[in-house]
C-alpha cells in the first residue's frame, strides 16, 4: 500500500517526504498492522478516525469499491492539510476488513499552513465524512469541489486518487495472502496479534515504578507565554495521561485536537517500552490519555489548529 501510495501520487509531500501512514484494519475496525513506513501521528490517529467513519457509514451499508474520505482536524489528524481514506475490504462477497490511509495534501486552500489564522474557517477546504467512491465509480463533482478550492488542483487530485489506488491495492492483497492461507476470516489472527502486543506493553509497563509524574513547561507564546503541563500516573500494568494544567486555546494555528495529542502520547509511551514491537491497537489498550476541554491540547471547534504538529514538537518533554 505504502508502495503504491508512493509511486502514484503527485506531490512531493508524498512522494520525498513520505509524510504518511498505511493501516489495515479487521472486519471489528481493529487495527491489525501498519506499512513498514509510517508516521507515527497518523498511525495513531487512525483508529479513531476509522471509529467515527463506520459511526456515519456502517459496514453493513458499504459495498465492495466504496471509499470513504475526510480531512476533518477533530476526527482525523489534527489539521485539514493531513486526509484520510478507508476503503473496506471484500473476499467473496463477505466483508473482511478494511485499509486506510494517510497523508498530508499539497494545500487545502485559506490562508495556507502556518500560524496566522485565529479560526479553523481561515485554514482551506473541510471535508466532511464522505463517500468520495461508490462502487470504483469516483464522484466526480466533490472531486471538482475539492480542485476548486486549492491552489495546486493537479497535485492534489493525483494525491487523491493516489489514496484511491493505493487502497484498493491492499484489499487485493489482503484477498490474496486470505486465499493463499485459506483464511476465511481475520478476527482469530487479530485477536491473537494485538492480545500478544497488549501482553508485552503491559509487562514492559509493570516493571515502570507505579507513581504520578508530573512535568510543566513555559515557553514563547504570542500574546503570553504558553504553559503546557502533563501528569503521567503509572498503576500496575496501566498508564493515564492527563493534560489538566495546560494553557488555554489561543487565537493562533498551534492548537493541537485532542486525536492528534492522543496519538504522540499513545507513540512516546510505546518508544520508551516495546519500540521494536509491530503497531497495532493492542499496544494503546493499556493507555488512557485526556485534556480539558478549551485547552491547548483539546480545542474545540472552531480553534484554529493548522500547525498543530509545531505545538507538538514542543512536548517532547513527555518522553523526558
Amino acid at each position: 500500500m505504502v508502495t503504491a501510495l508512493v509511486r502514484t501520487s503527485f506531490s512531493l509531500m508524498v512522494r520525498e517526504v513520505g509524510d504518511l501512514s498505511c493501516v489495515l484494519f479487521d472486519a471489528c475496525g481493529r487495527s491489525l498492522a501498519q506499512g513498514s513506513f509510517s508516521q507515527p501521528a497518523f498511525t495513531g490517529t487512525a483508529p479513531q478516525t476509522i471509529r467515527h467513519m463506520l459511526a456515519k457509514y456502517p459496514a453493513k451499508t458499504l459495498s465492495p469499491g466504496d471509499v470513504l474520505i475526510t480531512n476533518d482536524p477533530w476526527m482525523g489528524t489534527g489539521h485539514t492539510f493531513d486526509v484520510t481514506l478507508m476503503r473496506p475490504a471484500f473476499r467473496r462477497g463477505k466483508h473482511v476488513g478494511f485499509t486506510m490511509s494517510v497523508s498530508h495534501l499539497p494545500d487545502t486552500g485559506g490562508l495556507g499552513f502556518g500560524t496566522v489564522a485565529t479560526q479553523v474557517f481561515e485554514e482551506g477546504l473541510y471535508i466532511p465524512i464522505t463517500k468520495l467512491v461508490s462502487k470504483d465509480v469516483v464522484n466526480e463533482q466533490f472531486m471538482e469541489m475539492i480542485t476548486s478550492n486549492v491552489r495546486l488542483p493537479e497535485e492534489v487530485y493525483g494525491d487523491i486518487m493516489g489514496h484511491v489506488t493505493c487502497n484498493r491495492v491492499g484489499e487485493r492483497y489482503l484477498v490474496e495472502l486470505m486465499d493463499e492461507y485459506a483464511i476465511d476470516s481475520l478476527e482469530p489472527l487479530s485477536q491473537a496479534i494485538t492480545s500478544q502486543t497488549e501482553r508485552v506493553m503491559r509487562e514492559r509497563i509493570a516493571q515502570i515504578p507505579d507513581g504520578v509524574y508530573h512535568k510543566r513547561i513555559e515557553t514563547e507564546g504570542y500574546a503570553q507565554s504558553l504553559i503546557l503541563a502533563v501528569t503521567v500516573s503509572v498503576a500496575g500494568d496501566n498508564v493515564s495521561i492527563d493534560f489538566s494544567g495546560t494553557g488555554p486555546v489561543v487565537p493562533r494555528g498551534i492548537n493541537v485536537p485532542l486525536c492528534y495529542a492522543r496519538a504522540f502520547s499513545l507513540f512516546s509511551i510505546k518508544a520508551l517500552t516495546i519500540p521494536k514491537t509491530p503497531n497495532n491497537e493492542g499496544a494503546s489498550n493499556p493507555i488512557t490519555v485526556s485534556a480539558p476541554a478549551g485547552c491547548l491540547y483539546n480545542p474545540q471547534r472552531p480553534a484554529a489548529v493548522g500547525t498543530s504538529s509545531g505545538t507538538l514538537s514542543r512536548r517532547s518533554f513527555l518522553a523526558r
